[in-house]
């Protein structure tokens, strides 16, 4: 059979398939870990505000539920227990992962920009810079020194994690507290209200001795404020006067016993004669 004879939709084609150079794979590659560390990044924030949502509502249901039926004490240190546990298992393990996540995406953002050469376009460069970053990840004098000198290019992330060093370069005094700054701030009044309340808790104050005297606001003159050794001979002299009148009670019984039976013979002498 000739190759006419063959219905063109089963004739072999004859363009030429290129392969893929390295670069283009790796570009391709760079390109999807940078949308995923994006995503992951965007993942990351939401769940640990979400989380912290859940925790805030569970601490007012507690305190809207316990404030007239539990002690103070008690009720902060059952209170603090969601932030607290939030703080260790959300908050700080998601924070650090995220920090894991955003250096990721500037180092690809370098190896980007590095591949498109010289003069690249200006993308995603209107990132805040007045907040502090922890400078012992990376090497930020000559980091920040090739951005300055050269500030186009993909740098979100670049610019987001040298937000700092850029403005110190820039001559820029302001800096803004960092949300994490701000949460451990409060976890640490948390830690602080929760170790108090709990101090309060099972430490609570003693009763008082036989050298303090209770004293009641607004008594009426003819109520007498005693110590409890008085009140307590009172009692005891209560008793024994309950035991003597007792005492008695049944001794008059006996000898009512003994009078009518005494009575009773009488009566029955006389019956005979």
């Amino acid at each position: 059979m000739k190759l006419e004879e063959i219905p063109e939709v089963y004739r072999p084609s004859s363009e030429v398939v290129s392969m893929p150079s390295k670069e283009e794979i790796k570009l391709e590659l760079l390109e999807l870990e940078y949308e995923k560390c994006c995503l992951r990044y965007e993942d990351l924030y939401k769940a640990v505000w979400n989380q912290f949502n859940y925790f805030i509502i569970a601490t007012g249901a507690v305190l809207a539920l316990g404030k007239d039926t539990v002690a103070i004490p008690l009720l902060i240190c059952i209170a603090t227990i969601p932030l607290i546990f939030w703080f260790w298992i959300t908050f700080e393990p998601l924070n650090q992962y995220g920090d894991k996540v955003s250096f990721r995406a500037f180092e690809i953002e370098t190896s980007l920009n590095e591949s498109i050469g010289e003069h690249p376009p200006e993308l995603l460069t209107d990132f805040s810079i007045a907040s502090p970053i922890d400078r012992d990840k990376i090497k930020a004098e000559s980091e920040v020194k090739s951005y300055l000198a050269n500030p186009a290019g993909m740098k979100h992330f670049t610019r987001f994690y040298l937000r700092a060093d850029i403005a110190r370069e820039a001559k820029d005094s302001y800096h803004a507290p960092r949300v994490r700054t701000a949460v451990r701030l409060l976890a640490v009044g948390l830690h602080i209200a929760f170790f108090v309340a709990l101090f309060f808790t099972i430490f609570r104050p003693s009763l008082p001795t036989d050298e303090t005297k209770i004293s009641v606001k607004g008594t009426p003159p003819n109520l007498t404020v005693i110590s409890p050794a008085d009140w307590k001979s009172f009692v005891e002299g209560q008793k024994q006067v309950s035991e003597a009148i007792t005492t008695q009670t049944n001794a008059v019984n006996k000898s009512s016993i003994a009078v009518g039976q005494l009575e009773s013979r009488i009566e029955k002498l006389e019956g005979r004669k």
